[in-house]
């Protein structure tokens, strides 16, 4: 069956005409009855009246506007598009499907992250381990996971000040405890004290942990032992000494790990600096 245009009254031309394109049919008042299908490029109005539409019907469209709520039992798509919405409007029924995270931006594990571990190789001995161009206004830990050394004493640590090339000893004060005695004042590099005065079946072998602050004012603090028995723990805690004044202008830029007695760390050693994550 052919398409056909409405045969329209064309009264200027006093004839029956089919309607012109681009002109409107004006059903103004009527209605349209058993029509089998209706095509057409749009429809506007609000839709109100519309009958028949089944349930599992599509309706597709470029754009839908809503000056309201949509509800539905689920929608698809990517949501690329979708704004404002808020951490408690999302959830899901079950457990988050394996995701690559490495574009996660501003999102902290709490405690503290590995910086940096320096282990002295099978092959080399070292006087010292160097940590520099550390954060302000942060805390650190340096753990001695496995101290090696040609011979025992005290583990020393000396800080660069302010962001100096050389580490200084002047800038520290410090107390310790030790188990066969109260508590002593010193001055120098902060000092784990070892107890390491004694030859054992373990060898020349220590641990400790040390935590500062890079911020002002300074702080320093440290526990260790010499791997002896039980009495040879010990507890250290200090800061700047009183000629670094006015305190607000001196922090910790770094910090050398050495032997007081200049003994050197031998293969095996390994130092890890962590730094604490603040939420």
């Amino acid at each position: 069956m052919a398409d056909r245009f409405p045969l329209v009254a064309n009264e200027s031309a006093g004839q029956i005409q089919e309607i012109p394109a681009g002109d409107n049919l004006n059903l103004s008042s009527n209605s349209i009855v058993g029509v089998g299908s209706v095509t057409a490029t749009s429809f506007f109005g609000d839709g109100s009246a519309l009958t028949g539409i089944a349930a599992t019907g599509n309706i597709n469209t470029d754009s839908v506007n809503v000056a309201g709520v949509v509800t539905a039992t689920q929608f698809k798509g990517s949501g690329a598009n979708l704004t404002n919405l808020t951490a408690g409007a999302i959830s899901t029924p079950g457990t988050l499907p394996a995701l690559d995270g490495s574009a996660l931006t501003g999102i902290s594990a709490g405690g503290m992250t590995l910086v940096h571990k320096a282990v002295v190789g099978s092959s080399s001995t070292v006087a010292y381990v160097d940590f520099t161009n550390l954060d302000y206004d942060s805390i650190y830990k340096i753990v001695g996971k496995v101290i090696v050394k040609s011979s025992n004493y005290y583990n020393s640590f000396r800080p660069y000040i302010n962001g100096g090339s050389t580490p200084t000893s002047s800038a520290c004060q410090y107390s310790y405890t030790y188990y066969w005695s109260g508590y002593s004042n010193s001055s120098g590099d902060w000092k784990i004290h070892d107890g390491g005065y004694y030859s054992t079946s373990y060898g020349n072998n220590s641990e400790f942990e040390f935590e500062f602050h890079t911020g002002t004012p300074c702080w320093v603090r440290g526990t260790g032992h010499y791997f002896q028995n039980y009495q040879s723990v010990s507890n250290m805690w200090g800061n700047f000494s009183s000629s670094y004044t006015p305190y607000s202008s001196y922090r910790i830029s770094g910090m050398r790990v050495r032997d007081e007695n200049n003994y050197t760390f031998n293969a095996g050693s390994t130092f890890l600096l962590y730094k604490y994550n603040e939420s």
